[in-house]
């Protein structure tokens, strides 16, 4: 799936915009990978290095909705890194065309949404189970899901 999306990024129809995040030269596409009550998820790359990014881009309309992407940012500013968090690398903000545009840097997931790899498709099919990591907890979870329902205990009698 990187590779889709880095291609689609590369891709000669795909125009994109300069974004300077401190430290993050990036260079956002202006079509959205996905779209929110008043946010836009665009996928990006670093200019130098060519690392995929995501980029959401919150429109503050009002007081309110400033007040909103402030909150979003400062709460992923104090969250700690952790591999099962999307990581928040920088922030900044601008001048929109009816407002204030927020932008949060976060770190680009490849594997696609979290409801892809919980929900069934359309023949009711469950997708397949996503690699656990060679951690205790995750040989403890693969050895979960690969023992099947448990033992119904028969009544003594």
């Amino acid at each position: 799936l990187a590779e889709e999306g880095a291609g689609a990024l590369r891709s000669a129809t795909a125009r994109t915009e300069l974004v300077p995040f401190r430290g993050y030269p990036v260079l956002m596409k202006e079509v959205a990978l996905a779209e929110g009550g008043f946010a836009y998820v665009h996928m990006a790359r670093h200019a130098e290095t060519g690392e995929l990014f995501a980029v959401k881009r919150m429109l503050a309309q009002d007081a309110e909705s400033a007040e909103l992407a402030k909150a979003e940012r400062d709460l992923m500013e104090s969250l700690p890194r952790h591999p099962n968090i999307v990581g928040m690398l920088a922030s900044t903000q601008r001048a929109g065309v009816r407002g204030q545009e927020h932008l949060l840097l976060l770190e680009y997931c490849s594997q696609g949404t979290l409801i892809k790899h919980c929900m069934p498709d359309a023949s009711g099919a469950l997708p397949p189970p996503l690699p656990l990591p060679e951690t205790l907890p995750g040989r403890l979870l693969a050895g979960v899901q690969g023992s099947g329902p448990p033992a119904r205990a028969e009544p003594a009698g």
